[in-house]
């Protein structure tokens, strides 16, 4: 797809690496995205709601690393996982205040 960035070298190492097990390249990765992807969440939400939804996406990539493929880059299908589950918790959140 145009305009869209595709993996680097070394995103592809510590993904293929993560995806056979390797918990060192899972950490490079959750210390890479972490905390970029709280201060992208926190636009929408407080902080600790922003960490509890990353932390799910984190942990979901780690216990879904063997079946997992990405068409474009891990940065992009973080990104917009983590919207995802931003307007899912948003969309929670009103249902409750009406």
């Amino acid at each position: 797809m145009e305009g869209e960035k595709l993996q680097t070298t070394e995103e592809r190492f510590l993904l293929s690496a993560m995806q056979h097990g390797d918990l060192k390249a899972y950490g490079v990765l959750f210390r890479r995205y972490y905390p970029i992807l709280c201060a992208y969440a926190t636009k929408f939400v407080e902080l600790k709601d922003a960490e509890e939804i990353v932390q799910d996406v984190m942990l979901w990539l780690w216990e879904n690393r063997e079946t997992q493929t990405f068409e474009t880059s891990l940065s992009q299908y973080l990104f917009k996982t983590v919207l995802t589950h931003l307007v899912d918790f948003l969309h929670v959140l009103l249902r409750q205040s009406i």
